[in-house]
């Protein structure tokens, strides 16, 4: 059974989470209730992203009247405009990711892992669950190329097999609750 959106999100948050405050104990991933953590909007992490003048992925600079580019594809998914949607890329890569879905085309391009940590897989997680939630996709699989981005990104930033399974358990228990609660 392929994980669903709400449980690959839930996951990258969690991700993002541990290496943000460097803890990536195994009991982290079970007691942090990320259903309720993830649908916080973040001012601080809006903010940090919009005034990183370097791309993500190789950082070059960004010119003063460059555009960055969406984190979820306005012309794909009808995305919100603001802020909390803007990812710092250069030019060449801003059209190089067009309307992918950024943990799809950051493992297709090979860009280091370590690249998306904390910031921008964050906000990713962040701003697709605020999409999918309200467009009631959140217990839809999510698509296998973001499930194999993001199972590479675990593999590389957790320090065992054994944080990879309890934070993939984890995020299956916190789904099926919030399915329950109706979250």
């Amino acid at each position: 059974m392929s994980p669903t959106w709400r449980q690959v999100l839930y996951r990258a948050y969690a991700l993002g989470h541990s290496a943000k405050v460097g803890d990536h104990a195994p009991e982290l991933f079970a007691r942090e209730r990320w259903q309720v953590c993830i649908a916080r909007p973040s001012r601080d992490l809006t903010l940090r992203l919009a005034r990183r003048m370097e791309c993500i992925a190789c950082g070059e600079p960004i010119a003063p009247n460059g555009t960055g580019d969406h984190i979820v594809a306005r012309s794909l998914w009808a995305a919100p405009e603001g802020a909390e949607n803007y990812l710092p890329l250069c030019q060449p890569h801003n059209s190089s990711k067009g309307r992918k879905n950024l943990l799809a085309w950051w493992h297709g391009k090979g860009l280091p892992p370590a690249g998306l940590v904390p910031d921008p897989l964050l906000q990713f997680a962040r701003v697709t669950y605020a999409y999918v939630a309200r467009n009631t996709l959140a217990d839809m699989d999510a698509p296998a190329d973001v499930v194999e981005a993001l199972e590479a990104l675990e593999l590389a930033l957790l320090p065992s097999v054994e944080h990879v399974t309890v934070l993939r358990q984890a995020a299956i228990d916190q789904a099926a609750a919030a399915r329950k609660g109706g979250a």
